[in-house]
């Protein structure tokens, strides 16, 4: 059973992935980065939707004809009127068809945009994470309360929340992409750590011993056994202290490319093979 030294809810707990909320994801990194988004697909599909049906501007048009306006004038307000809210049902109708699959081509692109636009705001929170983990309590909890308010590093440990959870919001542009051995932590801090490539391990033909120690490779291991077990926070905290070597980093990857190699790593790194 996997252990845990507190029930408290992450701060860094990226929104879920899903087709529908990719665009919501990606501008909500924008907005954390005060950096005006290069599209509003959002916005663009809340205006369109405000526009009337062509159904309720013929039931109004219907009884202002009760009225008995001047027939002349009247025709001429109304053609342009309903024709407008006509359109507006068909681009509403083109939007509902093709908007998904337009999205989902432009993704990929618009992820590298939006890693690259972030990029100092991420790092500038980076810098306020390792700052404020250097002044907080030891251990496998760097975020227990009690030891917080005993080190006076309450400052420290508001801060390192702060910091962790615009981190979750930057992981958000990515869609975690999952392979059969990336348990759902470990993939879930991938879009912001970055895994050095470490030799796999091999291990003799009983399956008793390893025949290439390797250090990093233990760090990376280490990493995510802290992650799972005491989460994704208390991981990230000893990572921003450097407590797992240099090569491990807190890096937003660039593209969906290089975090399905992240993952690839990251499954190198806690697998093995048998020698012979």
């Amino acid at each position: 059973m996997t252990a845990t030294t507190t029930h408290r809810a992450p701060s860094y707990r990226p929104a879920p992935a899903t087709t529908h909320n990719a665009m919501q994801r990606l501008e909500a990194a924008y907005r954390l980065a005060k950096v005006d988004p290069p599209t509003r697909s959002t916005e663009v599909l809340a205006a369109v939707n405000e526009h009337p049906t062509a159904a309720s501007v013929a039931r109004d048009l219907a009884a202002e004809a009760i009225a008995a306006p001047d027939p002349g004038p009247w025709i001429e307000d109304a053609l342009p009127r309903i024709q407008r809210a006509q359109a507006a049902d068909a681009l509403r109708a083109a939007l509902r068809e093709h908007h998904a699959a337009a999205a989902r081509a432009a993704h990929p692109r618009m992820v590298a945009t939006a890693t690259e636009a972030v990029a100092d705001a991420f790092s500038a929170t980076v810098a306020q994470l390792a700052k404020a983990a250097g002044k907080l309590p030891d251990g496998p909890d760097p975020l227990d309360l009690e030891a917080v308010v005993a080190l006076d590093a309450t400052r420290e440990h508001k801060s390192a929340l702060a910091a962790l959870s615009d981190l979750a919001t930057f992981a958000g542009v990515h869609d975690p992409y999952l392979s059969g051995d990336t348990a759902p932590r470990v993939a879930a801090l991938l879009p912001v750590v970055d895994v050095p490539q470490v030799p796999q391990e091999i291990r003799t033909g009983l399956g008793e011993g390893t025949t290439n120690p390797d250090a990093e490779r233990d760090n990376v291991r280490a990493m995510f056994r802290r992650a799972e077990r005491y989460g994704a926070d208390a991981a990230l905290i000893a990572l921003a202290r450097g407590e797992f070597g240099k090569r491990l980093r807190i890096n937003l990857a660039r593209d969906g490319a290089e975090l399905v190699k992240r993952t690839e790593r990251a499954r190198i790194a806690h697998t093995y093979r048998t020698a012979g």
